[in-house]
């Protein structure tokens, strides 16, 4: 079942231990933009934004907004950094 943007977002976070106020300020956002985007209020964000989530992640902007494919998460200390 393809998973869509704010839930790749959220399940990343998750995984990174990352509050929304984190990540939010990671990418210099605010915590009410990572809300809607988790909750797919905002359903095409910026793209800069997009990028910038895709470098806190460690992973490709094609690898976070492709809806098909899988994500796997794994957390070393220095990605949490």
């Amino acid at each position: 079942m393809p998973m869509l943007l704010g839930e790749r977002i959220a399940r990343l976070r998750q995984a990174y231990g990352l509050s929304r106020k984190d990540l939010a300020e990671r990418i210099h956002v605010s915590f009410e933009m990572i809300r809607q985007l988790e909750s797919g209020k905002i359903q095409h964000p910026r793209i800069h934004h997009v990028q910038a989530l895709a470098k806190v992640f460690g992973i490709s902007l094609d690898t976070l907004c492709n809806e098909e494919t899988e994500i796997s998460v794994t957390v070393t200390k220095s990605k949490q950094r």
